[in-house]
């Protein structure tokens, strides 16, 4: 007869070990003798574990085991009870609930992967986008680069930068050892997967990138699409499966087939594929049975995978079709409304260059334009902003194009450099028809936008380098022609500076520079001075003279009449998309100028004096201003009657002193520019005239306040 103190005593005995008698609980200290005379032991347990009430018992039961036991010390541990816990077998019930549950956590994986994965392909679309707004892509083709090596070369990288964010995925679940994703049977669809989705989703992000000009608009929108699409679709078709409604299955089965299409979907299927897959296999090992799975199969991943893969391919085709205007051009032929071009009413020099150009008497031009026209529909306009203009540009000639704001220059350009398609006629360079053979035409350009297209983050050098390569100079000669660029372009000092931070006339120097890189026998500056100061200016007018006189031709348009007249050896005003006049800048002043321009400096007393002299002896002159004691009179009268009418003036003592100037071309371009309306019609812009009246009307007649809507309108 012994007591639990005794027994938890020997049993420290029993293990090597001293028990305090601070450990022994004070019921067990307490209680009287009489209390266990019942030989009723209480075991308290931890009940968390599910195996504790099983393994308490047992321990207590070795205790009594060995404590009855007659035997040294050494050899009492060799006498003990093994309790195996095993759990009762799933019934088809739990199975289906343990199933469901385990499931759940492998949707939360999908929805994860999915979340991750959405950001990566919208951020490509950024420097698409970026490209595309500054003019920077445009550039790139027109110094020779191919469109359809641009996106193949863009597709390639994207995968590349794709697979370092997918490889990242996949180092997550293998250091968590997510079976159902890294064991051997479905490792390699899990890296399928991931391949063919950026496969398919960064060539869908690609044609979005036509229709946004802010990246940043873009990227947000792209990438809320891509998690809604995603999460949505998985989520849906999930949760149908789970229901035991034959219709509801029905409904889910057809949405499964219908959501292929994206590659969030295949993605989010995919994954939970394998995770059920796996689930099953694990389950049924338990009953002793091998599930084995062809995780490729067309009913397993084998659907997914394909569709990614065409998808991905019918993407990017659908980006060269925008790319190279495929389906502008059918939906052209679709609606084919012809287009009603006013007549343009030619001046003299205009209809003979025209009547030149219709002759064939072009052998000598290098830039052939011939009744080009543009009209931009999509804004509803009814005017042409450029209607039927016809040049033709001799090699060594500098060619100015004048004009306001909105005259056409810039759509001038932009269809001659291949930006922006043209409407109707005709243009070649060197004989290659800019529609038909552009890229023959864009190796035989230069061009400097009117804002400059460079990336803020490369130098002076390196982007001249860059363009260099895409108009295959060789490389022996590479960094001789980067050099001579930075030098006789005065940017030797900045070669090595990133062009974000250099000023606003380095950088039209550096696009100047790009411009005449490779010795394009045509170069189109489009306001090459624009923001420089006057020493800078000067020093390119000096640049572009010596490409004249390397027998290059160079198309200009600048808003500066001293530029053009130090320049341009012919000029043309456009007014309306029109061509005003043609000719040398000696030819416009004497045929469109009023004459001459006195200015005369009357003595004190003698402005009356000299205001009847001049109507006497100048009978064409006509006062234009008079300021105090100087008069300026405009005139078209012979020099030597000037000349002596002012002499005769200062033999009297009327006048002190006098200029006489020929009309500066200023002059005979505001004469054309006053021509210019004021803004292009068009009709969104009637309707949206209505409805603002029919809006204000019906305010006034609900508010009653007839004042206040009088005085709004």
């Amino acid at each position: 007869n012994w007591n639990l103190t005794e027994m938890i005593q020997r049993l420290g005995q029993i293990v090597n070990s001293t028990i305090p008698s601070q450990l022994v609980p004070s019921a067990v200290t307490q209680a009287s003798p009489a209390n266990f005379s019942s030989n009723n032991v209480k075991v308290w347990f931890f009940n968390k574990a599910w195996a504790s009430s099983m393994g308490y018992m047992n321990a207590l039961n070795n205790v009594v085991l060995r404590a009855s036991i007659s035997a040294s010390t050494e050899t009492i541990g060799q006498f003990s009870i093994n309790t195996i816990n095993h759990p009762m077998n799933y019934t088809k019930n739990q199975l289906g609930i343990e199933m469901i549950s385990t499931s759940g956590v492998s949707l939360l994986h999908a929805i994860a992967v999915l979340f991750a994965l959405s950001f990566v392909p919208a951020s490509f679309t950024l420097y698409l986008i970026e490209e595309k707004v500054s003019s920077s892509k445009h550039l790139q083709m027109v110094s020779g680069v191919n469109r359809l090596v641009y996106w193949l070369e863009t597709y390639s990288w994207d995968m590349m930068c794709y697979l370092v964010a997918a490889s990242l995925c996949v180092f997550v679940f293998l250091i968590f050892n997510e079976e159902s994703y890294v064991s051997a049977t479905n490792f390699p669809g899990l890296i399928a997967l991931l391949v063919l989705y950026g496969w398919s989703c960064v060539a869908l992000m690609y044609p979005f990138s036509f229709f946004f000009d802010v990246p940043s608009s873009a990227f947000v929108t792209l990438a809320c699409c891509n998690m809604f699409v995603g999460i949505i679709t998985t989520i849906t078709t999930f949760v149908l499966s789970v229901f035991d409604d034959e219709d509801l299955k029905e409904v889910g089965d057809v949405m499964q087939v219908v959501f292929l299409v994206f590659p969030h979907y295949c993605l989010g299927s995919g994954l939970l594929k394998l995770a059920t897959s796996h689930i099953a296999k694990e389950a049924l090992a338990a009953f002793d049975i091998n599930l084995s799975t062809n995780i490729f199969a067309w009913g397993f991943l084998g659907k997914p995978l394909l569709c990614m893969f065409v998808t991905g391919v019918i993407f990017f085709l659908i980006t060269l079709g925008v790319e190279f205007k495929v389906f502008k051009t059918l939906l052209t032929k679709f609606k084919s409304k012809s287009i009603q071009l006013p007549e343009p009413v030619d001046e003299e020099d205009v209809l003979t260059e025209r009547t030149r150009l219709h002759s064939a008497d072009r052998a000598r031009d290098i830039l052939v334009v011939k009744d080009l026209s543009k009209v931009y529909k999509q804004s509803g306009s009814v005017k042409p902003a450029v209607n039927q203009i016809c040049v033709g540009v001799q090699q060594g000639e500098c060619f100015g194009l004048l004009g306001l704001n909105g005259a056409g220059k810039t759509s001038t350009f932009k269809m001659l450099t291949g930006a922006t398609s043209i409407t109707s006629g005709e243009a070649t360079v060197k004989g290659f028809d800019v529609v038909r053979e552009l890229d023959a035409v864009r190796s035989l350009l230069g061009y400097c936008p009117q804002f400059d297209a460079l990336d803020p983050l490369l130098t002076p050098r390196e982007h001249l380098e860059f363009y260099a390569r895409l108009r295959n100079i060789p490389s022996h000669k590479l960094h001789q022609a980067v050099d001579w660029s930075l030098k006789n372009l005065g940017l030797g000092h900045y070669s090595d500076r990133l062009s974000g931070t250099l000023s606003g006339g380095n950088k039209r120097k550096l696009s100047t520079a790009i411009a005449l890189l490779g010795n394009p026998p045509l170069v189109f500056l489009d306001e090459p001075t624009s923001g420089m100061d006057p020493k800078s200016r000067r020093f390119l007018w000096s640049c572009i003279q010596d490409v004249v006189r390397q027998g290059r031709s160079v198309i200009l348009t600048s808003h500066s009449m001293e530029e053009c007249e130090a320049l341009c050896t012919r000029l043309t005003i456009m007014v309306n998309g029109e061509f005003k006049c043609l000719g040398s800048v000696q030819h416009l002043k004497t045929k469109y100028g009023g004459g001459y321009s006195l200015v005369v400096r009357c003595s004190p007393d003698g402005e009356e004096g000299t205001k009847q002299l001049i109507a006497a002896e100048l009978q064409s002159a006509v006062l234009m201003e008079a300021h105090h004691n100087q008069l300026r009179y405009q005139l078209n009268t012979k020099l030597d009657v000037v000349f002596s009418a002012m002499e005769q003036a200062k033999v009297l003592g009327l006048v002190q002193d006098f200029s006489l100037s020929q009309t500066t071309l200023e002059e005979v371009f505001l004469r054309f520019a006053s021509e210019q309306s004021d803004a292009v019609k068009s009709k969104r812009g009637v309707f949206k005239y209505v409805r603002r009246a029919v809006m204000l009307k019906c305010n006034k007649c609900c508010s009653g306040n007839t004042e206040d809507s009088d005085a709004a309108v």
